[in-house]
């Protein structure tokens, strides 16, 4: 009986400290992921292939155990068909999860990038910068346009310091020499909100030189005039349907969320 004891304690412990394992090494991998669209794919996953692997037992202790069979060696053709038909499923589960996975990654690369080139504008209006192989003259104001439902974006100098980006003919607004910018994997802007609620179709993001002091404006339409607004609320998002908000202050602040 004290032999019994001792060895249903131990198990008991050894359960408890599996089971600490488990929530130990999860709690990691959801710290690793801090993107709730890929952990909620990782968890489906986990999920599938824990459901797949009780009907490989199932089918095992059917196969081999059951008192109705008889066991015999090698393979039935009930066996390779299992076989085929699980590894079917899982490999289509994790075809599928994989391009969700690279639609997240690329949103959030897109969202970084789109970041990581205000920065720029901003760092080449408090340069004064010249614009290579257009004018000797350094332009009053640089800033980048966007547009809804466009997959890129261009850098332009606002030479006409109107603070916002003309494309009509005679216009002084030049894009930026190599400095139009696509996302990957067909991720587009979805939606451009002020801080008022009001959707924007277009939207530039100036910087004046030399202070680098950021204006946002909705450029003007034959109904509406200019309008400008002290936040903008960039959503962009993946063919997935995979979304990410940039938000930008004429403070200075962006922030990804």
């Amino acid at each position: 009986m004290q032999a019994v004891f001792l060895f249903t304690k131990r198990s008991i412990m050894g359960n408890t400290v599996h089971k600490s394992q488990i929530t130990n090494n999860k709690s990691q991998i959801n710290s690793k992921f801090q993107c709730p669209n890929i952990r909620n794919v990782l968890n489906f996953e986990f999920r599938s292939l824990a459901f797949i692997w009780n009907l490989v037992l199932e089918i095992w202790d059917f196969r081999f155990f059951s008192p109705r069979m008889e066991k015999k060696s090698g393979y039935t053709m009930i066996d390779m068909v299992v076989a085929l038909a699980i590894i079917t499923a899982i490999s289509a589960q994790v075809l599928i999860n994989f391009s969700g996975l690279n639609d997240g990654a690329a949103l959030h690369r897109a969202g970084q990038e789109l970041a990581l080139n205000l920065r720029k504008v901003q760092n080449m209006a408090l340069e004064v910068a010249q614009i290579e192989g257009q004018t000797t003259q350094s332009p009053p104001g640089v800033g980048i346009h966007l547009s809804t439902n466009s997959t890129g974006y261009p850098l332009f100098a606002d030479y006409t310091h109107d603070f916002f980006y003309s494309t009509t003919i005679g216009s002084h607004d030049i894009p930026l020499p190599n400095a139009t910018v696509q996302f990957s994997r067909n991720v587009k802007i979805k939606e451009l909100k002020a801080q008022d609620g009001t959707i924007y179709g277009d939207t530039d993001i100036i910087f004046s030189a030399p202070e680098a002091v950021m204006t946002i404006t909705r450029p003007p339409t034959p109904l509406l005039p200019l309008a400008q607004t002290n936040m903008l609320t960039i959503t962009l998002e993946a063919p997935s349907g995979q979304t990410q908000k940039i938000i930008v202050r004429t403070s200075g602040q962006i922030s990804i969320k």
